[in-house]
């Protein structure tokens, strides 16, 4: 495992696209948060199962907008496929807060906070 400046190289548990949320499970291996797991960081690429990935844990990261968008002046959590939405619900796992907002498949920039609501 490579550490320098807040990126780790971690190998993907499952297949994992860039721009994308990850937990680290199992054998130190990342995947895509889950409804129990905690979110870790941002994959900076993209990884078939088995394979190295860079993952950034702090600072400012590009990440994908889910399904319902991503508001200004909010925070955001991970959904399951790793993508970005605006957290609204007591419980939810915060990843950052949003520099921009943004629709579903844009990528924007997000500074890596974690909190619970």
């Amino acid at each position: 495992m490579k550490k320098s400046g807040g990126i780790v190289a971690l190998l993907a548990a499952s297949d994992v696209a860039q721009y994308r949320v990850v937990s680290v499970g199992a054998g130190k291996k990342v995947t895509y948060p889950t409804a129990t797991s905690l979110p870790f960081g941002a994959s900076l690429g993209s990884a078939k199962a088995g394979d190295s990935l860079d993952v950034q844990y702090t600072d400012i990261v590009e990440l994908e907008v889910g399904a319902t968008g991503v508001a200004l002046d909010s925070y955001v959590k991970a959904q399951t496929d790793g993508t970005i939405v605006t957290a609204s619900t007591t419980g939810d796992k915060i990843i950052g807060l949003p520099l921009e907002s943004g629709v579903a498949g844009d990528i924007i920039s997000v500074l890596l906070t974690r909190a619970k609501v």
